[in-house]
């Protein structure tokens, strides 16, 4: 099977500002992922064998999203490369035609690895990794004490205590809940007194 690249890529100013591996990596997931763009993890070995280099996943995949969400990380072992169909098929993936075999086809790859309603899913997805990347930076936070668990506003209680966050941009402004208030507030049984 023949891939299409970008031959303006390399005149693009974020692939230039990559490290060697983050370009190798990118160029290496452009040929190895399947028809519809999706590449699955638990090849990060063959990858690595074929590179000739131990990669650095989580620090590959933030400096290739740097700026940009070119590869979402999804179902926790799979990678889609989200510009991948417009580049081998000159169509955004909203307009794949059915029509068309080759388009057909993506669709359906599309369909089994669970990405049905694409705006929705890319959304979904950067919406889980900011959700994410605050409980870490949180977590990390408690661990060398510029935050320090308190009793459940809600109930009072000591156990079991989670961090709510209001704000996903701010992952050190936590209302201190236990995990029964948290769970009935995001059911929306209770509510937060101000």
């Amino acid at each position: 099977m023949k891939r299409l690249i970008d031959t303006g890529l390399w005149e693009k100013k974020w692939f230039r500002k990559l490290s060697l591996d983050a370009k190798a990596f990118w160029l290496y997931l452009n040929s190895a992922c399947d028809n519809a763009g999706v590449w699955e993890t638990d090849f990060l070995d063959i990858a690595e064998f074929y590179l000739n280099k131990k990669i650095d996943f989580e620090k590959v995949l933030d400096e290739i999203n740097n700026g940009k969400q070119r590869i979402i990380e999804f179902n926790p072992r799979k990678l889609w490369l989200v510009d991948f169909i417009n580049t081998q098929y000159n169509v955004d993936v909203n307009k794949l035609n059915d029509k068309i075999n080759t388009h057909k086809n993506v669709k359906i790859l599309l369909s089994k690895h669970g990405i049905i309603d694409v705006d929705f899913f890319i959304e979904n997805m950067e919406t889980k990794r900011q959700h994410e990347n605050t409980r870490q930076q949180t977590k990390k936070a408690i661990k060398s004490g510029r935050l320090t668990k308190q009793p459940c506003k809600i109930c009072g209680a000591t156990n079991k205590i989670h961090a709510h966050h209001d704000d996903y941009n701010n992952p050190l402004s936590v209302v201190w809940l236990c995990a029964s208030c948290h769970a009935k507030l995001h059911r929306g049984t209770v509510k937060l007194n101000d």
